[in-house]
């Protein structure tokens, strides 16, 4: 036993403080303080019981194994240290316990600590002498490395300098709390009951529970549609669609025929990374089809527009990527990553014009704890407005599926038309009349040419519609002989060729050229 003394020890500070009393109150405030010099003597350390023995000690500590309650007694471990990761602190000062049991039959054992990102590393830490065979170290943010396997060193050593070893190792040092993707699978929608959202959990140690709520805020607080409650997390190797119905029960659903099931629903915009393979396929479904096929596909980009490109890639995307909007990609994620679930929240009212979040609070075995949210979802349930109307003969509402309103030319617009809710009318049909300032005849605009020479081509133009909740998507127009007719050309997008709707001019022009045939059948009389 050895008995450590500091005989002498001083220090000098400076102290600067200012006190003032005013009336009855005293206030006393410090200007300086600072140590302007300090000595100490040299340490003096004497072995005051002597436990060792006369011999010279040329043999090295020797481990056993650590007792350990929770294992079985009838098979004997190999000598090694025992180390955890300690729960229940702030993840910014983390600490670990790890012990050994080491003894030297002649002599004191003193103990340190090697801890490198691979085996038998010494790159985090080197040589550090702990307090005994059982130490919790703690650590400061960032002081060790996260989401990486440390391997540790323990060694034993006596007094004459020999040593002996053993190893261990945490598969993660996690130092962060957990993260992820709630992603709403539309942020703007004309349901009053539905929201859909995929759930991507990411995080370095197991999560223990979750929970999940819809509410008009986010964080703790948002839940004022539904109450949070646990949301029973699968692997990637069991991914499941979840259906939240009003009673509270769930119901699983497998995965269909369409090879989309496979994946999340689409999210605007391309991820960009280095895609496995390029394709041209006709729909997204033959896109997914083909990333099926390859067993290190992950998720894919597929273009809407004219190019119909197809991007396998091999990742998928992270809680902090952000999507590259670039003509009509859009990004599909298969199920298969981490703690994923589909959620589709069922049988609850929304309010109008109103943003609505979905969120997720989980905590993982250490109590590290946090909350992320989606996107805000949109509800707007009143059709577009008009510009000026006089003298209107009709202004109707009704529901219409919309799949019928899709035009030939842009089959793309068909992955909108999804859960609509026939309570809600969604097409509104004016037949406006003299003194209105909204659609006129020909291209001049804002001027409503009542007659034309011409029988090669057809003009019409536009002016003042609006939609203050979610804005314009497309304008598409027909022409006929008859009033809500298209004999003479079906419905088109005019803007279909132009990439921004900073771009749209609100004219459409129909010729004998574009439409493939005589634009006015008849003859001229």
């Amino acid at each position: 036993m050895y008995l450590e003394m500091i005989p002498l020890k001083l220090e000098l500070f400076g102290l600067v403080t200012l006190d003032v009393k005013i009336l009855f109150k005293r206030f006393k405030k410090t200007l300086f303080k600072k140590k302007l010099w300090s000595y100490a003597m040299s340490k003096i350390s004497e072995r005051i019981i002597d436990v060792s023995t006369r011999e010279e000690d040329s043999s090295p500590p020797v481990f056993s194994p650590v007792v350990n309650k929770s294992k079985s007694r009838t098979g004997r471990d190999l000598p090694k240290c025992e180390i955890h990761q300690i729960g229940n602190r702030d993840y910014t000062e983390t600490a670990f316990e790890i012990s050994v049991q080491a003894a030297d039959d002649r002599s004191d054992v003193k103990f340190f600590l090697n801890v490198g990102t691979f085996s038998g590393g010494t790159n985090v830490v080197s040589n550090l002498q702990l307090g005994g065979s059982e130490t919790v170290i703690k650590t400061v943010n960032n002081e060790y490395p996260s989401g990486v396997p440390l391997y540790f060193i323990m060694f034993a050593e006596n007094s004459a300098g020999s040593r002996s070893y053993v190893s261990c190792e945490l598969p993660t040092y996690d130092s962060t709390p957990p993260t992820g993707r709630l992603h709403a699978e539309f942020t703007y929608t004309s349901n009053p009951n539905i929201i859909q959202a995929t759930v991507l959990i990411q995080d370095d140690s197991e999560i223990s529970e979750a929970f999940i709520a819809v509410g008009f805020g986010t964080g703790q607080y948002g839940d004022q549609l539904r109450p949070w409650e646990q949301l029973r997390l699968k692997g990637s190797t069991n991914i499941i669609h979840v259906w939240f119905k009003s009673a509270f029960t769930l119901v699983f659903t497998s995965t269909g025929n369409n090879p989309l099931d496979s994946f999340t629903r689409l999210q605007e915009g391309k991820l960009l990374t280095t895609p496995v393979q390029f394709l041209e396929t006709v729909t997204a479904s033959d896109c997914a089809t083909e990333c099926l096929r390859i067993s290190h596909c992950h998720s894919f980009n597929y273009d809407y527009g004219l190019t119909m490109m197809c991007e396998l890639l091999p990742s998928i995307r992270n809680f902090d990527d952000s999507l590259q909007m670039e003509s009509q990609f859009h990004y599909f994620e298969l199920l298969s990553s981490g703690h994923t679930v589909e959620l589709t929240y069922d049988s609850f009212e929304m309010r109008h014009n109103t943003l609505h979040y979905v969120n997720l609070d989980i905590t993982n075995v250490l109590g590290y704890r946090s909350t992320v949210h989606s996107e805000g979802v949109l509800t707007d349930f009143t059709c577009p407005d008009p510009g000026p109307i006089s003298n209107a003969s009709k202004d109707s509402l009704s529901f219409v599926d919309c799949s019928y309103l899709v035009p030939s030319d842009r089959p793309d617009l068909s992955r909108f038309c999804t859960g609509h809710s026939p309570l809600f009318p969604n097409h509104r049909t004016i037949i406006d009349g003299i003194g209105s300032r909204t659609l006129f005849n020909g291209d001049t605009p804002m001027t409503d040419a009542l007659y034309s020479r011409s029988n090669t081509y057809i003009a019409a133009n536009w002016d003042g519609i609006y939609d203050n909740e979610t804005g314009i998507l497309v304008y598409t127009w027909f022409v006929g002989r008859n009033i809500c007719e298209e004999y003479i050309h079906p419905d088109v997008d005019p803007h279909k060729h132009l990439l921004h709707e900073s771009h749209w001019r609100n004219i459409g022009i129909i010729s004998s050229m574009s439409s493939k045939g005589n634009i006015f059948p008849l003859p001229c009389v």
